[in-house]
């Protein structure tokens, strides 16, 4: 979770998600351990920075620059953090709206 926070590279996106789909852990206790860890960063924080890193993911690479295998992956966990990650934090998708103005899903 403190790459994902803190440096937000695709591959620790794809990370998170593969833990929790691989049901090794699941959201709530890696929101626990981010924020235990991290003490002073508050979860809305840290939800504006891992969607500010995910918007500048979908801007260097949007769904129709990637191949279609790669294109429905990326897909995928985008949504998947959008909705399940983001959701199940307690946040309302307004974090996200201020964040970007246009989203490749409307």
């Amino acid at each position: 979770m403190t790459a994902l926070i803190y440096r937000g590279a695709p591959r620790d996106f794809l990370d998170i998600y593969t833990v929790v789909e691989n049901q090794l852990a699941d959201i709530e206790k890696l929101w626990e351990l981010a924020l235990s860890k991290n003490p002073g960063l508050t979860q809305d924080e840290a939800i504006k920075t891992i969607l500010f890193r995910l918007v500048s993911i979908e801007q260097r690479r949007p769904l129709a620059s990637l191949s279609n295998k790669e294109k429905e992956q990326a897909d995928k966990i985008r949504r998947w953090y959008k909705t399940k990650f983001i959701g199940i934090a307690s946040h309302k998708m307004s974090v996200y709206d201020g964040i970007s103005q246009q989203s490749e899903y409307e």
